[in-house]
């Protein structure tokens, strides 16, 4: 009987980084109204998912990731710290080529 080996999921700390940004654009979205707080709850999810699917699909990964951040920063692009949130958010969650 073979087994296959799995990738391993380490919690590294761009990944632990990346969930704190994705918990302060829900932040931001349950803080907001209208639009604004759609974009910041989907931004969230969208975030969280691009890292779920990293390990399968970087294209997938990379999608997801600017589907997630940049919307809430151009429809708040008059704040501060959205647009610095949407930053870091791909900064730290951009996918990295897989190591051989």
């Amino acid at each position: 009987m073979t087994t296959t080996a799995r990738p391993s999921r380490r919690l590294t700390l761009s990944t632990a980084l990346t969930v704190v940004v994705a918990l302060l654009y829900a932040w931001v979205g349950f803080a907001s109204v209208g639009v604004d707080r759609a974009a910041g709850l989907l931004g969230a999810v969208a975030i969280l998912a691009a890292r779920a699917v990293t390990d399968r699909s970087r294209p997938a990964a990379m999608v997801l990731l600017v589907a997630g951040a940049v919307p809430l920063a151009v429809l708040t692009w008059w704040s501060v710290a959205t647009p610095i949130l949407a930053l870091l958010g791909l900064l730290l969650g951009w996918p990295r080529p897989a190591r051989s």
